[in-house]
């Protein structure tokens, strides 16, 4: 049990903690570098995020989920990774040209090649940090990211204030995966050998590579899309405004899908397969959906608030503030869709959460075209009805597959 707690506080630490130092590090370095240097850094991400969210095509999953990891297996993910990061630099550095010219931004050139370093980074340190995570080291992992967060933001606010602007955030980001990195290197102890298995790799292929498809590529399209109009239509300068404004939201939504992925779901798996688990996961999904409705109410009441006191009136972020509740709103909607989506990665329906990500990208890409010229309002309305279209079809299949029609009376005689 005392194994159990310490375990559990470190993860904890690690996933709270981090995220706490680093929303208040982007908020510091924002407000030295103002809204439109954050806009700009919000365009230059647009590729890299692109290229982040498919680096490595869940290969480090498919190897995590082996029983045991062979020096053959750990060299041949270590190179494949290695790969990928030198086809990802090159089409960074020679595509920055591009988007720097479609987003109408010479100094998006050299900032997207800074972060195209990001992937070296990563492809050297997903290894130890696997090897980390197998072993259950905790302490060390979440040590490590919290060093790394709190010299990278010192780093970050130093440059800011020397008036180094959006290249503050860039190296701020660089910085932070470098430092993680040479951390996890040296703690794990472990150093690629010259192997490499084509079978091993097509393996880890097989089974990562829907995985990341399914659950990353769809939102992240539908994410970036959205930054790249927001940018190109309405200016770098509402692009800061929108970003600053849902920062917090974006961070709770990270920490909520750590939690469903790493206790919700197993704790479901472990339910077993008959009607206790289906119970709770009825139970979870009416909660979710209570949760959420209670979260709209306060965002809404929120919103009237702030246009009643003009909260922030005056200031170069007034404009974030009003955004914060609305963006409040998607947050609420975005829980019940991570909640549904971790019931059906149970169920094991892939196929409908494929098709219902696609789906949902495909309607907020349409509707952000057509309403974005006509205000950061609508874009986040957009938002909002795309998500709230997903999480029903969510819900509807769930419905079918766990027949909430049946008694609850009937249920809780199981639980």
């Amino acid at each position: 049990m005392k194994k159990f707690l310490q375990g559990g506080f470190w993860v904890v630490l690690r996933q709270f903690g981090t995220r706490l130092i680093g929303l208040g590090v982007f908020y510091v370095i924002s407000t030295l570098s103002g809204p439109e240097e954050l806009g700009i850094m919000g365009l230059a991400w647009v590729l890299v995020a692109i290229a982040d969210g498919v680096f490595g095509m869940g290969m480090n999953v498919a190897a995590l989920r082996r029983e045991t990891l062979a020096d053959r297996e750990a060299s041949t993910l270590f190179w494949s990774l290695m790969g990928q990061a030198v086809i990802w630099c090159l089409v960074l550095y020679l595509g920055a040209p591009w988007v720097a010219k479609a987003f109408e931004a010479e100094a998006l050139v050299w900032m997207v090649r800074a972060l195209g370093l990001v992937f070296l980074f990563r492809a050297v340190q997903m290894v130890p940090v696997l090897m980390l995570t197998r072993r259950l080291a905790l302490r060390k992992l979440a040590l490590i990211d919290l060093m790394a967060v709190c010299l990278s933001g010192a780093v970050g606010i130093y440059l800011a204030k020397e008036g180094y602007g959006a290249w503050s955030l860039v190296w701020r980001h660089v910085v932070s995966v470098a430092i993680v990195t040479g951390l996890a290197f040296w703690v794990a102890s472990w150093k690629p050998r010259l192997l490499f298995s084509g079978g091993v790799a097509r393996e880890f292929l097989k089974f990562g590579a829907p995985v990341c498809l399914s659950l990353n590529v769809a939102w992240l399209v539908e994410l970036q899309f959205q930054q790249a109009m927001v940018g190109t239509v309405l200016g770098t300068l509402v692009l800061g405004l929108y970003n600053y404004a849902k920062k917090p939201f974006d961070v709770g939504a990270q920490v909520l899908n750590s939690v469903c992925s790493s206790v919700l779901v197993p704790y479901l798996v472990k339910r077993g397969s008959g009607e206790e688990r289906d119970f709770f996961m009825r139970y979870t999904c009416v909660s979710a959906i209570l949760v959420a409705l209670a979260g709209m109410v306060f965002f809404l009441g929120a919103f009237a608030w702030i246009e009643s006191v003009q909260f922030g009136a005056g200031s170069d972020w007034e404009e974030a503030y009003r955004l914060m509740p609305l963006l409040g709103l998607v947050f609420c909607v975005k829980a019940m869709n991570v909640v549904f989506r971790s019931c059906h990665v149970v169920l094991g329906t892939a196929s409908s959460l494929s098709l219902i990500s696609v789906g949902e990208a495909a309607v907020s890409v349409l509707a952000i075209i057509v309403l974005v010229g006509r205000g950061i309002e609508y874009v986040v309305f957009a938002s909002i009805g795309a998500n709230l279209l997903s999480c029903l079809l969510l819900f509807a299949t769930l419905f079918r597959r766990l027949e909430f029609r049946k008694s609850w009376v009937q249920c809780e005689r199981v639980a």
